[in-house]
């Protein structure tokens, strides 16, 4: 074991001493943009490739303060800035405006959806693929900050067994398909069509398979989760709401009956507070994406902030939904605070509010989801009366792929 460690951190300090020597290289003689709406605000930094600006970033995310950061660096006229990671230039902003131009650019249910699996109860190997997407996922939200040097530390380096069974699992269904789909014929007649053969049948390779097979279940099986955990959380906090909601429950469909789809809509209060909620606890608060050719975000730069900030190939762009859709100057001064009864006079735009993406990238199972949380709290409060919550302090904001409670939402209900 000691062998295999020593052999690990070796290998770790030789790519790491490379990777110094091509960044500054690179950094040295990268070519510079002369547009002037490429002046923005710099995040202040004192080591080379802004090592001690990765390590703060690094340590905000580790006590579960990234938001918070991110958030007092981003008090500038334009709401945008740059980082220096490790020689790579990486803007940031929740200026709606850019967050607009970003997105208009070109679980277990979700396991049925996708993989052609149906949901029930997991057997030990579709566990363990779930454990080790939730392992890869915490090591690539760390990774983002080291910026092109973490495309040299594979994820199999930190997480070899999660990146196995994650690996093994997805092959195995892959293949499992591909031999159902030829014996049975399904692909040329339409039924049972999922994603995975409509890939197959597109004649993907299994790699491209794999990796849409995971971008489309971990977009689906968190953020209702994230989502109706926070609302809990707030509901236990806030009485009068349950109370308001039960009212609500009552005069639409009663305390016996479940809900039909078309009752659920007939509840506008319920939906002000699950707007309220993925509003303020935003499940994919913050995200990156990788600059494929020189474009520009409209507003950021200059003295004033509003001038076009310019964006080189090959750069990230970084931007903060929740900073979005918690930024005063757009809610209003209460901005920080769960309070529901806004919706009742406070209309964002399309793009002030934006709880599942917006343009092309809008989120293909929002109705889904919307309806996963309505249904599962109006029956919850169907059957009991209140909420409580045993937590002894606030839970801080864990950054990941998802921005999730740091700590278990323990409730109670009566």
């Amino acid at each position: 074991m000691f062998f295999n460690f020593s052999v690990t951190i070796l290998i770790l300090i030789a790519v790491i001493s490379f990777s110094f020597y091509k960044l500054a290289s690179l950094w040295i003689f990268r070519p510079k943009s002369n547009s002037p709406g490429r002046s923005i605000p710099s995040a202040t930094y004192t080591l080379p490739l802004g090592i001690d600006l990765m390590y703060r970033a690094f340590q905000h995310m580790r006590n579960h303060t990234l938001y918070e950061w991110t958030n007092e660096i981003l008090q500038v006229p334009g709401r945008t800035i740059e980082l220096n990671l490790m020689g790579s230039r990486m803007v940031l902003t929740d200026h709606p405006e850019n967050v607009k131009t970003i997105m208009s650019t070109q679980a277990k249910v979700a396991m049925e959806i996708f993989l052609g699996q149906l949901p029930g109860v997991m057997d030990k190997e579709s566990e363990q693929f779930t454990n080790a997407v939730n392992r890869l996922l915490h090591i690539n939200s760390i990774r983002t900050i080291f910026g092109p040097i973490a495309l040299l530390c594979p994820d199999w380096v930190f997480e070899p067994q999660a990146y196995k069974d994650y690996k093994t699992y997805l092959e195995r269904l892959v293949s499992e398909n591909v031999v159902q789909d030829k014996e049975r014929n399904t692909l040329k007649d339409g039924n049972e069509l999922n994603l995975m053969r409509a890939l197959i049948l597109n004649q993907v390779g299994v790699k491209q398979v794999r990796a849409q097979l995971v971008a489309v279940v971990v977009a689906a099986k968190d953020p209702p989760s994230i989502a109706m955990s926070w609302m809990v959380y707030e509901l236990a906090r806030h009485p009068e709401v349950v109370q308001r909601l039960r009212e609500e429950i009552h005069k639409v469909v009663g305390f016996t009956t479940p809900p039909t789809a078309g009752q659920l809509k007939q509840m506008p209060f319920l939906q002000n507070v699950i707007k309220e909620t993925l509003r303020l606890y935003h499940p994919l608060g913050m995200n990156i994406r990788h600059v494929k050719v020189n474009t520009s975000f409209p507003t950021g730069g200059g003295p004033s902030g509003r001038e076009p900030v310019h964006l080189l190939a090959g750069e990230r762009v970084a931007y903060s939904v929740m900073g979005l859709q918690r930024n005063p100057d757009i809610v209003g001064p209460d901005a920080d605070q769960w309070r529901p009864s806004r919706w009742e006079t406070w209309t964002p735009s399309t793009s002030e509010f934006i709880p599942f993406n917006m343009g092309p990238r809008i989120c293909l199972g929002r109705n889904h989801g919307l309806q996963q949380i309505e249904y599962v709290f109006v029956r919850l409060l169907q059957e009991f009366e209140k909420v409580l919550c045993t937590n002894e302090r606030a839970p801080g904001i864990k950054v990941e792929m998802n921005t999730k409670p740091a700590e278990p939402i323990m409730c109670q209900f009566k």
